[in-house]
C-alpha cells in the first residue's frame, strides 16, 4: 500500500510518500518518488504488477517537453501496459462485462508534479488513462488519502511557503500511518521542486516541526483558547 500526498507552495511544490512495500508476506522499505526530469517528480499507488511496466516506459518519454504537453502521452503509456497486463490476467475474461471490476484487477494511480517559471503543474492519472489536473490545492491519493484529505481540508483555501508545507505534508502522513489502518509505514520521503529544481529534504527535521505543530494545536485546546473571545467579535 502506498500514500502520496502533494501541496503546491507560494514557491514550488512539496511531494510525499510512505516508504513500505508489501509483498505477499514480505514488507520492506523504498522510495517512491521518481525523477522524470530537472523539474519534475511523479508517483504512483497501486500494485507492483501495473507501477514497474509504466516506470519501465516513462523512460522512453521526452523528458525534456514541459508536463503540460505530455498529458496525452503519459495517458496512452498507462493505458497500454493496462491493457497487456489484463491481456495475460486470466481473471479478465470474467469480467469483460463488468468494465469497473475489470479495472480493479489492477488498480493503480500516478501522479506527476511539475514545478516551472514559478508556476506548479500537478496532473493525477487513472489506470484506465483518463487524467485531470490539480490546481490550487493539496492532494492525496492511493492507501488512507481519504484520511489525508480530512486533515488537508483545512489548508485548502491557505497559501503556504514550501517550509510549512513541507511540515505540514510530513505531518499528514505521520498521522495516516499512526493509525496502522492502511498498510503504509515509515520512513516518510518528502521532496520539494521550485525553480532550483528537485531537493530531498530533510525528515529529521520535518518530524521536530510536526510535533511542535501538534503540540500548539493541543495546548490551544487545553488553555481554552476560544474563552478569551468576546461575545461581541462572534
Amino acid at each position: 500500500m502506498t500514500l502520496i500526498v502533494v501541496f503546491p507552495a507560494t514557491d514550488g511544490i512539496i511531494i510525499g510518500s510512505d516508504t513500505q512495500v508489501t509483498q505477499g508476506y514480505t514488507r520492506y522499505t523504498d522510495t517512491k518518488i521518481n525523477k522524470f526530469s530537472s523539474n519534475c517528480l511523479w508517483a504512483a499507488a497501486g500494485p507492483h504488477t501495473l507501477i514497474q511496466p509504466v516506470e519501465n516506459n516513462i523512460e522512453n518519454l521526452q523528458d525534456d517537453v514541459q508536463l503540460d504537453d505530455l498529458h496525452t502521452d503519459i495517458s496512452q503509456l498507462i493505458t497500454e501496459c493496462m491493457k497487456g497486463l489484463l491481456q495475460l490476467d486470466l481473471r479478465s475474461q470474467w469480467y469483460q462485462h463488468d468494465i469497473d471490476a475489470l479495472l480493479k484487477l489492477h488498480d493503480g494511480e500516478f501522479i506527476f508534479a511539475e514545478y516551472k517559471d514559478n508556476k506548479p503543474h500537478i496532473v493525477h492519472f487513472w489506470n484506465n488513462g483518463s487524467f485531470d489536473i490539480i490546481e490550487n490545492r493539496p492532494y492525496a491519493m492511493g492507501s488512507g488519502a481519504l484520511f489525508a484529505f480530512a486533515l488537508l481540508s483545512k489548508y485548502q483555501n491557505e497559501s503556504l511557503d514550501s517550509d510549512m508545507a513541507s511540515v505540514v505534508v510530513y505531518d499528514v502522513l505521520e498521522e495516516a500511518i499512526s493509525v496502522g489502518a492502511y498498510g503504509i509505514g515509515l520512513p516518510i520521503e518528502v521532496c520539494k521542486i521550485d525553480n532550483n529544481g528537485i531537493t530531498n529534504l530533510n525528515t529529521k527535521l520535518l518530524a521536530e516541526f510536526a510535533n511542535i505543530l501538534r503540540d500548539r494545536e493541543k495546548s490551544l485546546v487545553k488553555n481554552k483558547i476560544w474563552n478569551s473571545v468576546q461575545p461581541s467579535s462572534l
